[in-house]
């Protein structure tokens, strides 16, 4: 604590402050029944008793609508949790940390400690502008113990009673206020106060909610929650047909995907172990009344596809459910597979590849089927699965014939439209020699030296190649990622093999990548040693690129400029996805889209933001709508 330091240990760890409160309000009981005149007081100031507490709420919840108005940065639903204070800054300021988040929780310490303070300053001048009661109304809470003082010396000995009355009811209501503005009760009343959902989703538009946590089967620390059965497919009540059909409000949206990223998380999808995670998204749609159907291959289910709406037109929404492997626990700040939620992220393997993406898509799909008689087009949900191992199950989907007029595939893009990304072409070269005794090396051929040569050669040419520059997916690249040789230390070794990795841009193709690394290797082995090199290709996977005026693409910066607040223009994506499946395999204008960062994929304390993820489900159904509206492919 900051204040330790300035007031001694002793006192701080012990109740003598909290008694001396305590004894102090006691005196101030005494005095007052000591009095003769309180019973007459009591009757000459019951009115001003019964109206204190009424106009200090009226007043307080008025004042700070109105400088909500005048603040568009502040929303009114947080200016009123922040009021309901009433200056009890220590009991507010932890229910809206709790329920709210943590800064929405400081602003309402702060808030409340500047009444309290401005009370003792300025209680003179409202006694003078706004009679005896002024000062009463302005100490709130603090009318009963902090602020007393000096309202009975503003006010008068006569207003003790009132100032204390009020401030035990005001202090009474605070939790009860405060949580009720919170509460899901006052959802429609909140929407309609802050109007539309892509404006409350702006974090320039102020602080984001933080559910009620709930307890769950699933341990987890940092105050986070678990989802249980019962939010598979949690209410979407507030979701009726007489609002908008491409919206949600974003209270539930964070309510809904929230718990559900905690249940994606908890499941283990790695090393070709979909199943699970599958049959929990089949038993979810289930309980909503959604068709599904799941996809097997090899006899193992890979994907599971969802499809509401009716029309000519469709469009996918794919994301994939399988991860990396979460690697050594110890390096973790937290159990890979146990969800947690800290400072406004959840962290655990997949969190953010990609398993908070289709959380958001899940959310999205499924306030669109509450709503699906009134859809125009067909909209296909693709949880896919071994997008790690090389896209199976989009490609699967694709070779089934599955088809549509657009897609859009979740990938961490920080709310930002990708049109195009690079393709991947793996290959491995190895160095043949000859094996002999480390103490006769002239016997042998040392496939090691002679690939230094090549590394050489290939380094050079990564030089050359990164010179190459694409308008959206940048620069391209070769890189030499693993080297073994060699069998034992007294052993000249007979094979060297390398990794590269060459990163293909739209504009090149995999034969003239593939062609140039085997003429540079050719060139750059020893001549005459007796050494031979082999080039044998292991994985390729196109680059793919979607017009920039196609439909999807419109649709999807328009969202994002109104989400973010500024233009917004689909640049491209570093990595690659199973975009390109879509593209290449399937002709389907796609694009990506998603919330965070891609940065923190593949590796230990994998993490997505909550408000991202919140703000990613308006983006989609703001996408969907400008999609469906345009008609164009």
């Amino acid at each position: 604590m900051a204040t330790r330091g300035l007031v001694p240990s002793a006192l701080l760890d012990s109740k003598l402050v909290l008694w001396v409160v305590y004894w102090l309000l006691f005196l101030v009981g005494v005095d007052i029944g000591a009095s003769p005149h309180t019973w007459r007081l009591l009757r000459q100031l019951s009115r001003q008793m019964l109206v204190a507490p009424l106009i200090t709420i009226a007043g307080t919840l008025v004042g700070v609508a109105l400088v909500s108005l005048l603040l568009p940065s502040i929303r009114v639903r947080d200016a009123l949790v922040v009021g309901a204070g009433f200056g009890y800054y220590s009991l507010s300021s932890i229910l809206v940390g709790q329920l709210r988040g943590e800064a929405l929780g400081v602003v309402t310490l702060l808030a409340n400690i500047l009444r309290e303070l401005l009370t003792l300053v300025l209680a003179p001048l409202m006694k003078r502008y706004f009679g005896s009661l002024g000062p009463v109304v302005a100490g709130g809470a603090t009318a009963m113990d902090t602020t007393l003082p000096v309202i009975v010396k503003t006010s008068g000995l006569e207003y003790t009673m009132v100032a204390v009355w009020s401030g035990l009811v005001l202090s009474l209501l605070v939790p009860f206020l405060v949580t009720f503005l919170l509460s899901p009760v006052t959802a429609g009343a909140r929407r309609w106060l802050t109007g539309c959902e892509l404006c409350q989703a702006n974090p320039k538009a102020g602080s984001r909610r933080s559910p009620i946590p709930r307890p769950g089967k699933v341990g987890y620390t940092a105050g986070g929650s678990n989802p249980t059965a019962a939010h598979i497919g949690k209410d979407t009540s507030s979701m009726t047909d007489d609002q908008p059909l491409f919206w949600m409000p974003p209270d539930v949206a964070r309510e809904n995907v929230r718990p559900l990223l905690f249940d994606l998380v908890a499941i283990p999808s790695y090393g070709a172990n979909e199943g699970p995670i599958l049959q929990y998204l089949v038993q979810r749609f289930q309980r909503q009344a959604i068709s599904c159907r799941t996809t097997e291959v090899d006899g193992k289910p890979l994907n599971v596809v969802a499809e509401i709406g009716q029309g000519p037109r469709a469009i996918i929404l794919n994301s994939h459910v399988d991860t990396v492997p979460p690697g050594d626990p110890a390096l973790w700040q937290t159990d890979p597979l146990t969800p947690v939620e800290k400072d406004g992220r959840i962290y655990g393997r997949g969190a953010e590849d990609a398993k908070g993406c289709l959380a958001a898509m899940i959310v999205a799909f499924e306030a669109l089927a509450a709503r699906r008689a009134r859809l125009p087009v067909r909209v296909i949900l693709m949880a896919v699965g071994a997008e790690e191992r090389g896209g199976l199950g989009t490609k699967a989907e694709v070779a089934n014939g599955l088809r549509a007029d657009a897609a859009i595939v979740g990938e961490s893009t920080l709310l930002e439209p990708k049109l195009a990304h690079k393709g991947v072409l793996r290959l491995e070269v190895e160095v043949k020699g000859k094996a002999a005794h480390a103490s006769d090396p002239e016997a042998g051929v040392n496939a090691v030296v002679a690939m230094a040569s090549v590394v050489g050669g290939l380094d050079r040419l990564a030089a050359e190649v990164r010179k190459r520059e694409e308008r959206y997916t940048g620069r391209a690249s070769l890189v030499i990622s693993t080297i073994a040789g060699g069998v034992a230390l007294n052993v000249i070794p007979a094979s060297c093999v390398i990794s590269i990795d060459r990163r293909v841009l739209p504009s090149e193709t995999e034969t003239e990548a593939a062609e140039e690394i085997v003429r540079t290797v050719s060139a750059a082995l020893p001549v005459g040693i007796g050494a031979a090199v082999e080039v044998r290709r292991v994985r390729f996977v196109a680059p793919s690129a979607t017009a920039a005026d196609a439909a999807i693409v419109r649709a999807a910066e328009a969202a994002s400029s109104r989400l973010l607040g500024r233009p917004v223009r689909a640049t491209g994506f570093t990595a690659t996805c199973d975009m390109t499946y879509l593209v290449n395999n399937g002709g389907i204008p796609t694009i990506i889209l998603g919330p965070d960062s891609i940065d923190v994929a593949h590796q230990v304390n994998e993490c997505i933001s909550i408000d991202q993820m919140t703000q990613a489900v308006a983006l989609y159904l703001e996408t969907l709508r400008m999609w469906a509206a345009d008609g164009g492919r």
